[in-house]
């Protein structure tokens, strides 16, 4: 008797708690419920009580610990997202949505690798997860991998030909990687699908730059400024375009207008300078260009180009000055390298040298800038004019004169007949 009695109160507590159970998830969904209201009305602490309380009545709940990951998320306590999604997918490894938001993480802590492997597991539950490919495909670009990003671009863009960010962003992987023309293509699909899209036409006019189609890229810049007419880049690449052109005076007005908008643009002021060297208005170059030093001191360019002005204005030791600085600073970025601009400052320095009448020194820097740029014919016509005007050497600079000659200088043909009789 007393067997069958236990059986009956076993029976009846398995109900109870079969009972007790349901009545659990019931409330449990109620809070998770309640949660998703306040998440989509932006009230995340109210969100976050719901679907933690969701969690206590049932610790298996797998959406809710997702959505609470996602208020986390979405109040950059990324920590406390991770947690929650590790949990969740403990709890379901098949969730693609877990995976996905992992790798939303991920991105926001700049741990770009980890973020795909995320989003890769995501795909892999679901080949035609569009969101994912697009993911996956920024956080590529975000580590330079832009050929492999392209190709996730391409695959958001199938399931998706509406996707604008897609096409901007497989147009900015194939102009860095010099693919003008089909980045062009890109930014074309852009901006029929969306034509307030102002990177797009800064973009589509840098590409069109390169390609040497200055009007053009010219256009582009103008139809960006109609978007946004506070962009100072701009009104900086427009104004890069015109200088291109010749036509200075606008390219200074561009220049002024990127300046207005932001004035610590230290290459604004540098192109405004070059700009004035180019209209022969000297002092206003050295203006622009000592404001350019004063924003970044570091800048070996802007002191090279002050020493041009500075020498047309008859400041030798000034304009000397400035390429010693500028030569002290690439030395001490080790950025002293081929680029053709480190040699034309020892070019610069040694004509200033030339009319002190520093003869020797003059020699030096050409041959010091011969040595970074052996395919500068101006260095070998100086050093050749030095040495036949005004030092003795055997050969009267005559080899100088011949290699000059042979990369194109056509002064040097007359300097042989002059000094190689």
């Amino acid at each position: 008797m007393k067997k069958y009695l236990f059986l009956i109160t076993s029976f009846i507590f398995s109900l109870l708690r079969s009972q007790s159970i349901q009545d659990s998830s019931r409330v449990a969904l109620f809070y998770y419920n309640a949660g998703n209201t306040k998440y989509h009305n932006k009230n995340y602490d109210s969100a976050l009580i719901d679907f933690s309380k969701a969690i206590a009545l049932d610790s298996s709940f797998v959406d809710a610990y997702c959505n609470r990951g996602d208020v986390s998320y979405k109040t950059q306590n990324y920590e406390a997202a991770l947690k929650d999604y590790y949990k969740a997918s403990t709890l379901n490894p098949n969730h693609k949505g877990v995976y996905y938001n992992i790798g939303l993480v991920k991105t926001a802590l700049e741990n770009y690798q980890e973020a795909i492997d995320n989003y890769s597991k995501a795909i892999a539950l679901d080949t035609a997860y569009e969101m994912a490919y697009y993911k996956r495909a920024n956080a590529k670009f975000n580590l330079s991998k832009y050929k492999s990003a392209i190709e996730d671009y391409s695959r958001t863009l199938f399931f998706n030909p509406n996707n604008t960010e897609a096409y901007a962003g497989r147009g900015e992987s194939k102009m860095i990687l010099n693919n003008f023309n089909g980045a062009i293509n890109d930014f074309d699909r852009v901006i029929e699908q969306d034509s307030t899209y102002k990177y797009a036409f800064l973009n589509r006019g840098i590409c069109k730059a390169n390609l040497g189609w200055k009007s053009k890229a010219i256009i582009d810049f103008s139809k960006a400024i109609a978007v946004d007419p506070k962009d100072t880049l701009a009104y900086y690449n427009r104004g890069v375009m015109y200088d291109d052109l010749r036509k200075h005076n606008k390219g200074i007005a561009d220049y002024t207008k990127a300046i207005e908008i932001n004035p610590l643009f230290a290459d604004a002021y540098n192109n405004r300078g070059n700009a004035k060297v180019e209209l022969e208005d000297h002092k206003g170059a050295i203006e622009d260009f000592s404001k350019a030093i004063a924003i970044n001191p570091k800048d070996a360019e802007s002191y090279f180009n002050r020493g041009i002005p500075k020498k047309e204005l008859g400041d030798i030791d000034g304009a000397i000055k400035d390429y010693d600085r500028a030569l002290e600073i690439l030395k001490i970025t080790h950025q002293l390298n081929s680029d053709p601009k480190h040699a034309d400052i020892y070019l610069n320095r040694g004509l200033c040298h030339e009319e002190l009448q520093h003869y020797e020194s003059a020699i030096a820097d050409y041959t010091t800038g011969i040595t970074l740029n052996p395919k500068d014919s101006d260095l070998y016509y100086s050093r050749g004019l030095c040495k036949a005007q005004y030092i003795n050497t055997s050969d009267k600079g005559c080899a100088d004169f011949k290699k000059a000659l042979e990369l194109g200088d056509p002064d040097a043909k007359e300097a042989l007949k002059t000094y190689c009789k």
